[in-house]
């Protein structure tokens, strides 16, 4: 037997009945500070038609941002995912990953890939969509939503020792900013400390002795 969100789109959002014990027993949001939760996941590769893997481990010595989002042929997620998209070379200017998590399926990925935008697709990505089906890491990270049986629209920085330096929720119904992930990740870079509304280039603060 499977149970599959009332919310989920076309092709999205199947976990089987044995993955839900893992909710129960959900842990409380990973917090600023710790280790990141591991992860090996199945994930779409950047042509979107082959099968890979991605760990967390993969990305030691870099800065990763983490995208959970509710489901796939969602009205939402596409523009959010595009919006990271188009930004993409400046993450990798800053040396980060960008990883989209979900608990659909690697088949679904592939199809929102492979669907036009205006037929509700999500078209070509330069990062990959990762399939956390069995919902063990989006529990792990405290982003499961048990209303919708999918993880709540959350985003993650993991510094390159593999350490969370800053996770934010999001309102289902209000589109994520690319432009204030990319200042916080500018602002942790920099290792210094940044007031209200600091933008990259402008000077940090000097504690008083």
């Amino acid at each position: 037997c499977s149970c599959r969100s009332p919310e989920a789109g076309d092709g999205s959002g199947t976990v089987t009945q044995d993955a839900f014990s893992v909710y129960e027993r959900a842990p409380r949001p990973v917090r600023v500070g710790v280790p990141a939760p591991r992860f090996d996941l199945p994930c779409t590769s950047p042509d979107g038609k082959r099968a890979l893997r991605v760990r967390l481990a993969s990305f030691k010595g870099h800065w990763l941002t983490l995208l959970f989002y509710a489901h796939d042929f969602a009205f939402l997620s596409p523009n959010e995912l595009r919006s990271f998209d188009l930004r993409f070379d400046e993450f990798r200017k800053a040396d980060c990953a960008l990883l989209a998590l979900s608990v659909d399926s690697l088949d679904s990925h592939r199809r929102w890939l492979q669907t036009p935008v205006e037929q509700g697709g999500l078209g070509a990505l330069r990062f990959p969509l990762a399939a956390d089906t069995s919902g063990e890491t989006v529990t792990a990270y405290g982003v499961f939503d048990p209303r919708a049986q999918a993880a709540a629209p959350a985003t993650c920085l993991v510094d390159p020792a593999g350490v969370v330096r800053h996770v934010a929720h999001h309102h289902p119904m209000v589109g994520r900013s690319v432009s204030e992930t990319l200042r916080v990740l500018h602002a942790l870079r920099g290792g210094e400390l940044c007031p209200a509304d600091w933008q990259q280039g402008e000077q940090a603060l000097v504690p008083l002795m």
